[in-house]
């Protein structure tokens, strides 16, 4: 069984979009908040793809939803549709889905187990992972984690849990720091069963930050904990990304597909960057869609995994990758053994993220986001 990918830096045509993008933005860029890369329809007929997900949050892809909504997809041609699956991968490799969205780890260990797959694009740049406890705790980072109990989610979600403890030198088996499994939810942090536990930004800090202060009569505030970042630990693994079938990649048909998906991906998160009013909006009527006020707050944390993009919208960091790969192979979440056995040969390619990043540049969409900005207004 073949596998296509190439592993590769930043390539010359991603780099060179990057440098149009840039004197686009310096000669008369759009202003933060405004609509700067607005959709327009398509031309009939349009070819069908269906990208396979398993997500808990709609706001996971917001980008994607908007994409299909305000017909960014349409533009270069697609008719795409989501289909929401227990195993993307899987619906790939047996042909009911064209490309799934996936964590990185999870989608090498079925590579590992035989699936014909690549990486073709990294959506979310940086991990969501935080690690979270009562600022009256005073525990501002992992040197202060001795004889704590550390909460982390069921299965390969905890690894950069286990990743980050090691790193900090803590040996579990010693019980120097106590790994609890717990339920993604905050009740075991609230009722004093661990000292610190494993959040996402865009989902359990929603939770934090809603819940009611006994203390006082209003909810917790962010300075109310402390957060620590995964990302600046080493422990960080990549999380979103979309996954291609390696046989049919090698087919310009294919391929011409996949450059068009990364394309309306990425212009469905520009919009949601620079519009999240419009990319709250988009989600209504999706599974488990939530408030348009809450959406705008979720859509804020989670443009925070994607902008700015240094080497431009989709690219697939060499080192980053080399993180997640060591960590997956040396951590073993909820001692379950590591769910990687061995580097993999040719796992992703940036082939199709710099053919992605010419056709954006010629729709005029800023696939850095030099004007990004975090909004600290947002409540969910």
């Amino acid at each position: 069984m073949t596998y296509l990918g190439r592993v590769a830096g930043r390539s010359r045509a991603i780099a060179l979009a990057n440098l149009l993008i840039i004197a686009a933005c310096s000669s008369g860029g759009t202003k933060q908040g405004k609509i700067a890369t607005p959709c327009v329809a398509g031309v009939d007929p349009l070819s069908k793809v269906t990208i396979a997900a398993n997500y808990s949050q709609p706001a996971e892809l917001a980008g994607v939803w908007l994409a299909i909504r305000q017909g960014c997809f349409a533009e270069f041609g697609l008719d795409v549709s989501i289909s929401q699956v227990p195993d993307p991968i899987a619906a790939v490799v047996n042909h009911t889905a064209d490309f799934a969205l996936s964590p990185v780890i999870p989608a090498l260990t079925a590579r590992e187990l035989g699936a014909p797959i690549v990486e073709v694009a990294q959506i979310f740049q940086r991990s969501p992972t935080r690690l979270a406890s009562f600022a009256t705790l005073n525990l501002t980072g992992p040197a202060q984690w001795k004889s704590k109990r550390v909460g982390l989610l069921p299965g390969v979600d905890g690894i950069e849990v286990s990743a980050t403890v090691a790193h900090a030198g803590w040996d579990v088996k010693k019980k120097e720091v106590r790994l609890v499994s717990i339920t993604p939810d905050v009740r075991a942090m609230m009722n004093g069963d661990i000292d610190v536990a494993q959040i996402t930004v865009f989902d359990q800090l929603g939770t934090l930050l809603t819940t009611r202060n006994p203390k006082k009569s209003t909810s917790f505030g962010v300075a109310d904990f402390n957060l620590v970042d995964v990302n600046t630990q080493n422990s960080a693994t990549l999380n979103q990304s979309l996954w291609a079938d390696a046989t049919r990649i090698k087919s310009s048909g294919y391929g011409d597909q996949a450059t068009k998906v990364i394309a309306g991906i990425g212009q469905g998160w520009a919009v949601c960057r620079d519009d999240l009013e419009s990319c709250s909006t988009s989600m209504s009527g999706t599974q488990s869609a939530p408030s348009v006020s809450h959406g705008r707050w979720q859509i804020n944390e989670i443009n925070r995994l994607l902008w700015p993009a240094a080497h431009g919208f989709g690219n697939i960091d060499d080192v980053s990758w080399q993180q997640t790969v060591k960590i997956a192979i040396s951590q073993s979440p909820q001692g379950k053994g590591a769910p990687l056995k061995a580097a993999p040969l040719n796992g992703y390619t940036n082939e199709f993220v710099a053919k992605a990043a010419t056709l954006l540049v010629s729709h005029h969409v800023d696939t850095v986001g030099l004007g990004y900005a975090y909004s600290t207004t947002e409540t969910p």
